[in-house]
């Protein structure tokens, strides 16, 4: 996640905030690996959630392929890239969403 730091794209607008994204993706599936159809449907407040300071990953048993329920804290390792993703500034500036997926993450 260090080089979405550093990241430059000089011929895509909005490549640097894309990048950062599908780092932050990745390394929310590293750290908690979920089906695709899961991550697709992903959302803050209801899946994710920010309690004192950690950020918790909450699917019901309903939704989950092998209906167990999932409760699990999410990697303190990517708490602040997934606040500066969160931040009012950041998510702005994407003008398309695929789907409900604030991430991460």
């Amino acid at each position: 996640m260090e080089s979405a730091d550093d990241a430059s794209c000089r011929y895509k607008r909005l490549g640097c905030e894309i990048q950062f994204r599908d780092q932050l993706l990745i390394a929310f599936l590293t750290s908690r690996p979920i089906r695709l159809k899961n991550l697709a449907t992903l959302e803050l407040g209801r899946h994710i959630m920010q309690v004192d300071g950690i950020f918790w990953l909450r699917l019901h048993a309903d939704v989950t392929k092998n209906r167990k329920h999932i409760e699990a804290t999410l990697t303190k390792g990517l708490t602040p890239y997934r606040e500066t993703y969160l931040s009012p500034h950041f998510p702005s500036k994407l003008d398309f969403r695929c789907s409900d997926v604030e991430i991460l993450l």
